[in-house]
Parts: C-alpha cells; sequence; structure tokens
C-alpha cells in the first residue's frame, strides 16, 4: 500500500447537461491516515461526493489528483487504481450469503489477483482484528446485521488499500452496534490508510479527525 494524498480541485458535478449541480466548486484534500467524516442532509450531495472521491463516477468537471497526479476521468488505469487503492464499505451488507464469512473476506484480494492462500490468511488476521474470527466458517446468510457488516470491513482492511470509503455502513445497525462497528473500521485501519466516512450520526462523526459538512452541493470544514 502507498502513502497517499487525495484530492479534488474545483470539482462540479451534474447528472445532466441541463440539471442542476450536486457539487459546485469543491476543493477538498485528504492525506493519508486521516479519518474523515461527511455530513449532510439528504440531498446535500455527500454520497456524489464520495463516489467522486472513490473514483466510481467521473465529475463533470474538475481535477482529481492522487499523490499530486492529475487522474484521467476514465479508462482501465482508473479501474486498476480503484481495485488497488481504494476499498469500500457500504449501507447494506454486499455479502455473497451462501460463502463463509472468510471467503467474502478474500474476495477483494482474490479478485485482485492474489493467490488464495494468501488472500485467506489476510482475511483471517482482518476478521480477528474486527472481533469476529469465530465466525469465519459461517455462511454470510447466518450472520447478523452488524456482523456481517464487520465482515465487510475485514475485506476493505483485508487489501490494505490507501483509501477505505464508507457509505453509512451503520445506517441499518442499532445504535451500540453503530459505535462498535465504526470503532472497529476506524481503530483497525491499517498504518497510512486514510477513511472517508459519509454519515448522518454526529456521535460517529466524533470518531473521526475531521468533519466535512455537505451543504447544497458546497462543502465547509466543521469542528468533529
Amino acid at each position: 500500500m502507498s502513502i497517499a494524498s487525495l484530492a479534488l480541485r474545483d470539482v462540479t458535478h451534474r447528472y445532466s447537461e441541463s440539471g442542476p449541480a450536486v457539487l459546485s466548486d469543491v476543493t477538498l484534500r485528504i492525506e493519508a491516515s486521516e479519518t474523515v467524516a461527511l455530513m449532510g442532509p439528504s440531498g446535500s450531495g455527500k454520497t456524489t461526493l464520495l463516489t467522486i472521491l472513490g473514483l466510481l463516477i467521473a465529475p463533470s468537471g474538475g481535477v482529481i489528483e492522487l499523490d499530486g497526479a492529475r487522474l484521467p476521468h476514465g479508462g482501465s488505469s482508473l479501474a486498476r487504481i480503484r481495485a488497488e487503492r481504494f476499498g469500500w464499505v457500504f449501507q447494506t451488507a454486499n455479502a455473497l450469503p451462501r460463502r463463509t464469512a472468510l471467503d467474502n473476506a478474500a474476495l477483494g484480494l482474490l479478485v485482485r489477483g492474489e493467490t488464495r492462500a494468501g488472500a485467506r490468511e489476510a482475511a483471517a488476521a482482518a476478521l480477528d482484528a474486527v472481533g469476529v474470527a469465530g465466525l469465519a466458517q459461517k455462511e454470510a446468510r447466518q450472520l447478523s446485521g452488524g456482523e456481517l457488516q464487520r465482515v465487510c470491513i475485514a475485506r476493505a482492511l483485508a487489501a490494505r488499500p490507501s483509501f477505505i470509503l464508507a457509505d453509512e455502513p451503520t445506517g441499518q445497525l442499532d445504535h451500540a452496534t453503530t459505535l462498535d462497528v465504526t470503532a472497529a473500521l476506524l481503530r483497525n485501519r491499517p498504518e497510512g490508510t486514510a477513511v472517508i466516512l459519509a454519515t448522518h450520526d454526529a456521535e460517529v462523526a466524533r470518531q473521526c479527525d475531521r468533519l466535512i459538512r455537505v451543504i447544497d452541493g458546497h462543502v465547509e470544514e466543521a469542528a468533529p
């Protein structure tokens, strides 16, 4: 994993040429090891911002930089960068229901071309780090919501990405589980890995180093 920085400069986004601007002139920089919460009301643009930061969609305008180098807005090189440098945790646990927790946690590394033995070793360590080592041989369909999210976090951690992006990863969990799962993600990230977390929960945001508020497509720094 590379020590990295990720930056947006004057980024705007519209979902159609004649549509309204979802993001307007966003300039933002994320450094290695930072934990950053994105907060804002529904429709504010925070999910769009997160998906642009994660290179899942290209902005309508502006520049994305990784380690100071400008990135293209598409192409095979971008797909490779996404696979190698970025990990995701979504609101709904996207696990293969009839595969074990260990297999699910190893999936990202297998897709990236890691050997099966190496992927399973890293996945087992990640499951242990987030407190579900004992569930490694259980199928995903047998797990609770909180356990599934820990498996998905383990999958992101096992790949040792430069950036982990989490889109409301605890939105469907109860309050106590929310705080536990968030702590598991932030506490166990590999050295140098930055976490960018979209959330509606102020207590979750307070666990992060920085808080970025997204309001009507604009961003502003705030105290977490």
